[in-house]
């Protein structure tokens, strides 16, 4: 089940890849010290500090780590001194290949085993697109199809086996250094930066970040503001929707998520609800004996219909009714 389950995570992060062209990266500044980069098919964010830049997440893909320095350069000469993984997908971390290998990376426990994980299955991936691809260049070989058709199609398929391989190839993954159990504190000149662990959420090894000085929290994926989410087998959509509604509570004014905008109290609230009525009509039915194929046709939260990534409809109900079961 974990295999699997990581094979799916590292094909999401290559799938938004291909929903999403890839964008121009932007910087926005959220407050004083506080940044936002968008463009690495997630939010990064970066806080600049007395002693040192702190870095929350490296993006999807490799070489955009390179990209993701010369921005930080533009704000400041202050060199990366930790970088944050807030959980394990391939769209958070995969930009990591391109960073100094002396920089720590601070992440929750699971996050280490997860993408240890995820390693693996990028292995056997890798291993199953070649013997693929070889068996799709015999036959181009021996050039023995019945039309051009036959043929093109062949080589098409070849050619983006051939460019998964490369893609796959590319990832060079890097482990925590510094482990989040629960909660974690590091000051940093004048900041106080803490790391909080809530509990299986959208995945089992997310971590907040709470800058109490500046008023903002990094989210990761525990937010996807007015947009539907990926939900991860690994997570609690319950305990998700608490969580949020608990950080809601809080003096904070900025939360950055992994993806859509910079939100604020009311639409964390509004992204918990959702979570919850989403995970309540699930079950509901699911009570009832529906099958899964039921249940997508029946669920209806229109309060929700102004969501980005509609996309992602279906596969919500999927991975609630997989964590019920």
């Amino acid at each position: 089940m974990k295999n699997i389950t990581c094979i799916l995570c590292l094909l999401m992060a290559f799938s938004f890849s291909d929903i999403f062209a890839q964008q121009k990266d932007s910087l926005i500044k959220v407050t004083e010290g506080v940044y936002e980069i968008t463009g690495f098919y997630c939010n990064i964010s970066f806080l600049v500090t007395d002693d040192g830049v702190f870095l929350f997440d490296t993006g999807n893909y490799p070489e955009g780590g390179t990209r993701i320095q010369e921005i930080i350069k533009s704000v400041t000469n202050k060199p990366i001194k930790y970088i944050v993984f807030t959980h394990y997908h391939g769209d958070h971390t995969n930009g990591i290949a391109y960073f100094p290998s002396g920089i720590p990376i601070i992440a929750q426990k699971n996050t280490t085993t997860n993408l240890k994980n995820r390693e693996e299955s990028r292995i056997k991936e890798i291993e199953n697109n070649n013997r693929q691809a070889d068996s799709l260049m015999q036959l181009i070989s021996k050039n023995k199809f019945a039309n051009t058709s036959d043929y093109s199609n062949t080589d098409s398929i070849f050619k983006a086996k051939t460019k998964k391989i490369s893609e796959l190839q590319a990832i060079k993954t890097r482990y925590p250094t510094i482990i989040v159990d629960s909660f974690k504190t590091i000051i940093s000149g004048k900041d106080t930066i803490q790391f909080i662990y809530p509990g299986k959420a959208h995945t089992d090894g997310d971590l907040v970040v709470v800058l109490k000085s500046r008023k903002t929290m990094i989210m990761g994926d525990l937010l996807f503001s007015n947009c539907f989410p990926y939900i991860d087998p690994l997570g609690d959509v319950a305990n998700w929707s608490t969580t949020l509604k608990k950080f809601a509570k809080t003096d904070t004014r900025f939360f950055i998520p992994g993806h859509c905008n910079i939100a604020n109290n009311s639409d964390v609230i509004i992204f918990a609800n959702y979570l919850n009525d989403l995970h309540e009509a699930v079950k509901k039915m699911k009570d009832e004996g529906k099958t899964l194929d039921e249940i997508k046709k029946s669920v209806k939260l229109p309060a929700y219909d102004n969501f980005g990534f509609s996309f992602l409809r279906d596969q919500n109900v999927t991975g609630v009714y997989s964590q019920l079961k």
